[in-house]
């Protein structure tokens, strides 16, 4: 039973986001700074208050996106939503 309920919540909270982030990051990433990502993105937690694995993946793209010089987060939430919205039809 206790395994059903272990595989039951998939998700990952936002301390362990934050160190998946950083391993792309190569650098320390303080909360504030992830959060700050997290309001810019269109990214939530679930019921369970988790993030989940497509969540990281968004979030390690921003890293790669922002390592390049005049890349900014605006303009990669711009495109991860036209992204959503062309999925959406």
């Amino acid at each position: 039973m206790h395994t059903t309920q272990t595989r039951a919540i998939q998700g990952f909270t936002f301390e362990q986001v934050r160190s998946e982030v950083e391993r792309v990051r190569r650098k320390r990433l303080p909360p504030r700074t992830l959060q700050h990502w997290l309001s810019h993105l269109p990214i939530s937690r679930d019921d369970n208050g988790c993030y989940s694995q497509e969540d990281i993946e968004i979030l390690k793209a921003l890293c790669r996106w922002l390592r390049k010089p005049g890349n900014r987060i605006q303009d990669f939430s711009q495109l991860i939503q036209q992204e959503y919205q062309s999925y959406a039809h």
